[in-house]
Order: structure tokens, then sequence, then C-alpha cells
């Protein structure tokens, strides 16, 4: 492209338009979409960047600026770590409970037989006297 004033008549210096590249706008929702919200991303991953994110705020808060910032995210924090810590326990649980039922559920066929043996056999005797 040539600029004004360098070009003259016969110099081979074309007068156009500017080269111009295709261009798209930016997508804007990628602005609005949160991007620790991925199922990829686990729960333990997600603790350790918070809580590394809140060790770095607190190291760079030099005049106090982030201690809104610093609150609210421990205070977060401190509210997730309850909740993963109940759900794990709740968990624990639920897990102890569905292996007694399997086991309950294993057993009762032939609890049920030695059951059945016993008053089949009690009955025989029964009729006998």
């Amino acid at each position: 492209m040539a600029r004004y004033g360098f070009a003259h008549w016969g110099s081979g210096v074309r007068w156009s338009s500017p080269d111009a590249h295709p261009t798209q706008m930016r997508n804007l929702a990628k602005f609005f979409e949160n991007p620790f919200d991925d199922p990829s991303i686990s729960m333990n991953e997600l603790l350790a960047f918070v809580t590394d994110h809140l060790q770095r705020m607190i190291a760079n808060n030099v005049g106090g600026e982030l201690d809104a910032r610093i609150a609210a995210t421990s205070s977060a924090l401190d509210l997730l770590l309850a909740c993963a810590t109940d759900d794990n326990s709740k968990l624990g649980l639920r897990k102890a409970r569905n292996l007694v039922k399997d086991a309950f559920r294993k057993d009762l066929p032939g609890k049920v037989a030695k059951i059945g043996r016993r008053s089949a056999g009690s009955s025989a005797r029964m009729r006998r006297r």
C-alpha cells in the first residue's frame, strides 16, 4: 500500500484499497461462560486451584486492595469444604448401607431355606406323634 506523497506518476505504486484480511466479530458469549463449570474438573482440582489462588491473593495484597475478595473467597471456600466433607461422609454411609443390604440379600435365600427345612421337620415330627 502506498503512502501519501510517496508515489508519483509512473512509479509503479498503485493507489488501491488497503489489504483487508477477513475478520470476524468476537463471540461475546464466551465472556459470560464460567470456565470452572466443566464436568472434567474434579472437586480436588477445583479445591487445589482455589487454595492456591487464595494464597496468591493474600501474598499480593499490599495495600489491602483485595481484602473484600479475600474475605469472600475464604468464606466460599470454607462453605465448599464443609459441603464436600459432609457429602463425602454421607457417601461413606450410603456405601456402608448398600454393602449391608447386598450381604443381607445374598444370605437371605440360605436363611429362608433353613427356616423352611426346620418347619418341615417339625411338622413331620408332629404328624408322627
